[in-house]
């Protein structure tokens, strides 16, 4: 009988000990997690994620590269700036991104206040200056979903912080650390800003899409002129301007010409008459996985390019400067 009775007791002291080390458990994990918790939204500046972040990045680079998807595909800043030293450079490339004004501000609002030189690389396509690329294009709609964010994060914000939900993702993230904040950022191929594509290589995939966009929207001479006019700002106020068309494939430049409206000399004649600085690209030597935008191979190759050429303007700028028949050397 004494025996039963120690048998219970020493049962219920490990079952207390347990219910008890589980609840102080408990209670210091919540402590932990609610002061380490990472809110959507709450990094600052750029290299936060891929283009769905990009839309709230601000004051961090002192090199810009703009355009649509052939530059969100194209240009690595990572591979740039291998060659241009010591200088934040981000991909600020949006899918069917078109040159307006807001676009054209938000451009603006991306260098940092302590950088020094400042500069803007514009890849520009025929795509870019149509009607349609500037009314409608994941730039206006990841900057929709941002605005609508930050309303819900500024209603959560006035929630007591150990009452807010928390997704399983950020839970482990406020638990463990969350690396991405701490990086560098500038390591991965989506954290400055490009993401390179190793899909699967079909030459004309995307040529014959083209051929629907571009029915009754070619290029506008309004989009032109009100490029032009911030480029020329930009030089005016000592930003150093590149222009560039991202290379392709032949099928789509020959599409582009037949279709778009678009007059490369006689743009690259009017971009540089503002202070803008062209440089010429060969649009057939780098892969393609569609036809229309670079394969991750390519684009790095090209990027390579891309910060030579930038960095041999920036010592000798006379010799490339109104050359726009200039091509990129391997």
């Amino acid at each position: 009988m004494q025996r039963k009775l120690k048998i219970k007791k020493l049962g219920r002291f490990f079952f207390g000990e347990r219910c008890f080390s589980a609840i102080l458990l408990a209670a210091m994990l919540i402590v932990v997690v609610g002061m380490r918790r990472v809110d959507l939204g709450q990094h600052e500046g750029c290299y936060a994620g891929a283009e769905g972040e990009k839309a709230g990045w601000a004051r961090c680079a002192d090199v810009v590269i703009a355009g649509d998807s052939r530059v969100v595909h194209g240009v690595s800043g990572n591979v740039m700036r291998e060659h241009l030293v010591g200088l934040r450079i981000v991909n600020y490339g949006f899918y069917g991104c078109g040159y307006d004004e807001q676009y054209l501000r938000a451009i603006d609002e991306q260098f940092c206040p302590d950088g020094g030189d400042k500069m803007v690389v514009l890849g520009i396509t025929p795509w870019s200056l149509t009607g349609k690329a500037r009314v409608d294009n994941s730039f206006k709609v990841e900057k929709e979903r941002l605005a609508n964010r930050t309303a819900l994060q500024a209603k959560a914000a006035r929630k007591p912080r150990f009452s807010r939900s928390m997704k399983p993702a950020n839970f482990v993230r406020a638990v463990l650390g969350d690396k991405e904040a701490e990086a560098d950022g500038q390591g991965g191929e989506v954290n400055d800003g490009w993401i390179g594509s190793v899909r699967s290589i079909n030459p004309g995939a995307d040529v014959e899409n083209y051929r629907f966009k571009f029915l009754n929207n070619g290029v506008e001479e309004q989009a032109v002129e009100e490029l032009l006019l911030r480029v020329r700002s930009w030089c005016d106020n000592g930003v150093a301007v590149f222009g560039f068309r991202p290379p392709t494939s032949e099928a789509m430049v020959a599409l582009e010409e037949q279709l778009s409206g678009f007059d490369e000399s006689d743009f690259v004649e009017r971009f540089e008459a503002t202070g803008g600085r062209w440089i010429g690209v060969d649009q057939f030597k780098y892969l393609s996985y569609d036809g229309s935008h670079l394969h991750r191979d390519g684009a790095i190759a090209f990027s390579h390019d891309l910060g030579k050429k930038i960095k041999l303007e920036q010592e000798s700028p006379t010799d490339l400067a109104r050359d726009s028949s200039n091509e990129l050397s391997q």
